[in-house]
């Protein structure tokens, strides 16, 4: 019978595969960029070390991957949860996660941000409009193809991150793990897949 630790790739395994090989990066070339010992990223790659969040960042950085702190520490969590069971904050944690993030969030305006608002009115409109249209269908649809709840299929369809959808799905009542799960491979494939998709059109686009 295949176990649930065949099917799930180990967080090294994910970075060798998908990172190393592809951008032909030896785990040589990675230790020395990041000031660590090769031993530890060998260690990783075959299993025998966790990727702890001050390495998720270094690895981040170091492999110039968008949002790299968050994919690999989401992804060394997922796998920790789905091989051990274990993994999970306490309510407590999960609010000051969401205080960070709203300072955060806050931080990234100042003075000359705040006038250019006006002129992002149009876009943010347009935006939201389209957001909101999608997240009311796909409410009306993946109930009828799927056993998701319209609360859960709306929820899914919210274009937020990952750990902002599950600290509201959590405040809304809904516990069901799906939720996180599909916004985490949403999450995945965008800072994975779209920053290339975007070069490419630019450049397609002559811009």
């Amino acid at each position: 019978m295949t176990t649930i630790n065949e099917i799930v790739s180990t967080p090294g395994e994910i970075l060798r595969e998908e990172f190393l090989e592809p951008l032909g990066i030896s785990q040589y070339r990675l230790a020395k960029a990041i000031g660590k010992p090769q031993s530890a990223i060998s260690d990783i790659v075959h299993g025998r070390r966790a990727i702890t969040p001050e390495m998720a960042w270094l690895l981040g950085k170091a492999l110039g991957i968008p949002a790299g702190t968050i994919l690999f520490s989401t992804v060394s969590v997922l796998v920790l949860k789905l091989t051990t069971g274990k993994g999970c904050i306490p309510r407590w944690l999960k609010r000051v996660a969401q205080v960070l993030t709203g300072c955060y969030v806050g931080s990234c305006f100042g003075r000359q941000e705040l006038l250019q608002l006006k002129y992002l009115l149009v876009p943010a409109l347009v935006l939201i409009a389209g957001y909101a249209l999608n997240c009311f269908l796909m409410g009306r649809l993946l109930p009828r193809l799927t056993h998701l709840t319209r609360v859960e299929a709306m929820l899914i369809s919210t274009p937020a991150g990952a750990s902002d959808m599950a600290l509201i799905s959590s405040d809304m009542g809904v516990d069901n793990p799906e939720v996180s799960f599909i916004q985490i491979l949403r999450m995945i494939l965008v800072v994975t897949v779209f920053p290339h998709i975007i070069n490419l059109t630019v450049w397609l686009a002559g811009g």
